[in-house]
């Protein structure tokens, strides 16, 4: 008779090469640290190590953290200061790492919002948010014009694909708007010390896709993102 295999047994488990259920088991808890350690303990360890293959570019721990502090620097320098929100629109890129890592260092709060978002409910997330700084793909730049007199924007940020990628960037000289790789090459890494409190203080506040009514923000701590 052949033996009986239950869900509980889980044998799709022993296909699996890499995953938590390969992880040795701990009771140790989350460490109760800013988010942007994680990333500080890698470049520390690993600094050579690969931590994003892009279009062809590796980026190294090392020049990832380098980046972050760049921009976290230069954030301070716009004025941006603890609790302050900062909106993200960027795809799946390195600018997005950098930017909520960049973001975090300065004490504020990192609010992420899909290249996807009409004009009407960016306005919406911006408004309720109250972010006056806003780091964006090139190609959603009209959009973000377009509700800027309607919100709290006063910095806008611009990046594209080839600002990380093995192709040489476009130089696009656009009056009012900042560029996240000028920014980046004039600042030195001097970030901000800020006292951070992992249990209290947030690190994103994340819009839901309003499938019940408009996008909500959900409030989300140092720690609840690290767990």
């Amino acid at each position: 008779m052949a033996e009986q295999i239950t869900y509980a047994d889980k044998p799709w488990i022993k296909s699996y090469k890499l995953g938590p259920s390969k992880l040795k088991e701990t009771m140790e808890p989350y460490p109760r640290v800013p988010l942007y350690k994680i990333l500080d303990d890698s470049a520390d360890k690993y600094p050579s190590t690969s931590a994003i293959n892009f279009l062809g570019r590796i980026i190294t721990y090392r020049e990832l953290r380098l980046n972050v502090d760049k921009l976290a620097t230069a954030l301070t320098d716009l004025g941006v200061k603890k609790d302050d929100k900062v909106a993200v629109m960027l795809p799946n890129c390195p600018q997005f790492a950098i930017s909520e890592f960049g973001i975090l260092k300065t004490g504020a709060v990192h609010v992420p919002c899909s290249i996807m978002l009409r004009a009407d409910t960016l306005e919406h997330e911006m408004v309720e948010s109250g972010a006056e700084t806003i780091i964006c793909w090139d190609q959603s730049l009209d959009v973000v014009n377009s509700i800027r007199d309607k919100t709290k924007l006063k910095n806008i940020i611009i990046t594209s694909d080839k600002d990380y990628s093995l192709e040489e960037p476009e130089v696009k000289e656009i009056p009012g708007v900042y560029q996240l790789k000028d920014l980046i090459a004039k600042y030195e890494p001097n970030p901000p010390e800020v006292q951070i409190d992992p249990m209290e203080d947030l690190a994103i506040l994340a819009f839901t896709g309003g499938a019940t009514g408009i996008p909500k923000g959900v409030m989300i701590t140092h720690f609840c993102r690290m767990a």
